[in-house]
């Protein structure tokens, strides 16, 4: 792989994971600035060691490992602060990040899936309403039609979505 198809796929890569590396280091420290020097560090040591990540594992939990060594190295640092969290809850901590980001990933893409089927007027109104954000007499007032059929057409456009969830994402809180 060259460096430019090298680049592309760290960058690819970092930016996915960064939302969830940053999360986890906020959680851990209390410290909004000393949280952004670890990020900005955690970064820096991704490129740097990209070559040794190794494929086959998830790239979000290699991550998740440097900032751990991270924010251990920051707490060490600090040795006279008291430790608000040990390396076991550390761990605990970076495993329930791992598994909120694959929930959300899950279900960004039964979203998607479900915005998809609608179609038509419904997801006109739809798409106006959260797209761009516009009030129900406004929607009313663009497509040429009465507040209440905009609403009645937002209803069942939300009845939709959360039946499709339900049934993408196999229950769970769509099931109201």
């Amino acid at each position: 792989m060259n460096d430019a198809e090298t680049a592309k796929q760290l960058s690819i890569a970092w930016t996915q994971v960064q939302p969830t590396v940053s999360g986890y280091i906020n959680a851990l420290v209390p410290d909004f600035h000393a949280a952004e020097d670890i990020l900005q560090s955690v970064a820096e040591i991704v490129v740097r060691k990209f070559d040794d990540y190794d494929s086959s594992r998830p790239f979000l939990n290699w991550s998740l490992g440097i900032a751990r060594n991270e924010v251990m190295h920051y707490r060490r640092s600090r040795a006279r602060q008291r430790v608000l969290f040990d390396g076991e809850l550390m761990d605990l901590l970076a495993t329930a990040f791992v598994e909120q980001e694959r929930d959300s990933k899950e279900l960004r893409h039964a979203m998607t899936y479900c915005l998809g089927s609608l179609s038509g007027r419904p997801a006109e109104v739809f798409r106006l309403r959260y797209g761009e954000d516009l009030s129900v007499k406004g929607i009313a007032e663009r497509l040429q039609t009465s507040a209440s059929t905009v609403s009645v057409t937002l209803h069942r456009c939300r009845e939709a979505l959360r039946k499709c969830l339900s049934k993408r994402l196999g229950g769970g809180i769509w099931n109201v």
